[in-house]
């Protein structure tokens, strides 16, 4: 059986749209400002404090221990209580579940004929897929604070292949929107890997996807071609 590895966060759910707005509800808890410019802050530290997190680097507690308290500092506020701050951002947004558009399609249009797996390196995917009523479409989700491996990790992927009954890696495509756990993930465990790039950002990394699309309308066939 052909079976799919696809993210959950921002590749079926739009994790950016529900993380900024919680954001916002911090921000204006804290009298700062919800502007483009401090938003960027927190989106540069989180995204760089998160890389750390694939590297091994630091762990998600790590994250949430210290993620506001830079964020606060280069935006010229203090704070006494740092992580009740970390907490309180993730709680706006830990039952949110804005599906992107296309996404819910895409997983009825391959149900009858994959095998999928939702993966993350979040903690809350499980719960956020039932909120929006998609669980059903996933054979199995994997998130690496169950697992103790986060992507890009082989271990991540070895772990999924040693749940799964009759599993065989060559029947596995990974499908994501981050190059650096998504992509890199798949490419190290030595799967085809479909990158998900609705910005056309571009790449100026030495990764290199499989095969690469900003619609998700158009991975069925993708599939169907790299599964020939």
């Amino acid at each position: 059986m052909k079976r799919i590895f696809v993210d959950i966060d921002d590749t079926i759910l739009d994790f950016k749209k529900d993380s900024i707005e919680g954001l916002g509800k911090v921000y204006r808890h804290y009298n700062i400002p919800v502007t483009n410019e401090t938003i960027d802050v927190f989106k540069k530290v989180n995204q760089e404090l998160w890389k750390s997190y694939e590297l091994g680097e630091l762990t998600s507690e790590a994250i949430f221990n210290q993620r506001f308290g830079l964020i606060f500092n280069q935006l010229g506020f203090e704070i006494d209580d740092i992580r009740q701050v970390d907490n309180f951002y993730r709680q706006t947004h830990i039952d949110a579940y804005s599906i992107l558009p296309g996404a819910e399609s895409l997983l009825q249009s391959l149900f009858p004929t994959y095998k999928i797996y939702g993966v993350s390196n979040g903690k809350t995917g499980r719960r956020r897929l039932h909120q929006a009523q998609l669980s059903h479409y996933f054979d199995g989700i994997f998130l690496s604070e169950d697992m103790g491996y986060q992507k890009p990790q082989s271990q991540f992927f070895e772990y999924i292949g040693s749940k799964i009954p009759n599993y065989r890696k060559e029947q596995v495509i990974m499908i994501g929107d981050t190059l650096t756990s998504d992509i890199l993930g798949g490419n190290q465990y030595g799967i085809p890997t479909i990158w998900y790039n609705p910005e056309r950002l571009e790449n100026k990394t030495e990764i290199v996807p499989t095969r690469e699309t900003d619609q998700l309308a158009e991975i069925p066939v993708i599939l169907t071609q790299l599964f020939s």
